[in-house]
């Protein structure tokens, strides 16, 4: 696409990933501490769970979390610890759950990187490749 003077690339402001999974790890684990040594990260990692680029998604991806539930079910979000968490905090009410909604302290995560996990997880949790078509350029 050709631009004139003065006009502005819409695709100058939009970030790109190598996949959805790592979009997830760069805008919504990463600034919401999810990464730190306080939280989830290293050995004293907040329920085993280590979400450190590198081994989030070995440690997600149809791992039974120490009760005993999916972190990741792929296909199916509500039975997911991981949303469930993340979307009683952003969503207040929306669903009953064990222990602290997620992250635990500071803000919750905005309701679209919610959906966004919401729609990688019903995707099928890829690890690579993009999900969902939400500029309507034809990707996948």
């Amino acid at each position: 696409m050709l631009f004139r003077s003065g006009d502005v690339d819409p695709d100058a402001f939009c970030p790109s990933y190598e996949s959805t999974f790592a979009a997830i790890q760069e805008t919504v684990f990463e600034p919401h501490d999810c990464t730190s040594s306080q939280c989830h990260s290293g050995d004293s990692a907040a329920g085993g769970l280590d979400l450190s680029t590198g081994s989030a998604y070995d440690n997600l991806v149809s791992v039974l979390a120490l009760n005993g539930e999916w972190l990741v079910d792929p296909r199916s979000p509500s039975s997911s610890v991981l949303y469930r968490k993340l979307a009683a905090k952003t969503k207040p009410g929306s669903y009953d759950i064990s222990g602290s909604p997620m992250p635990a302290a500071g803000e919750a995560i905005s309701a679209g990187q919610l959906e966004a996990i919401r729609l990688w997880i019903e995707a099928g949790a890829p690890e690579s490749g993009s999900v969902g078509d939400t500029l309507g350029r034809g990707e996948d």
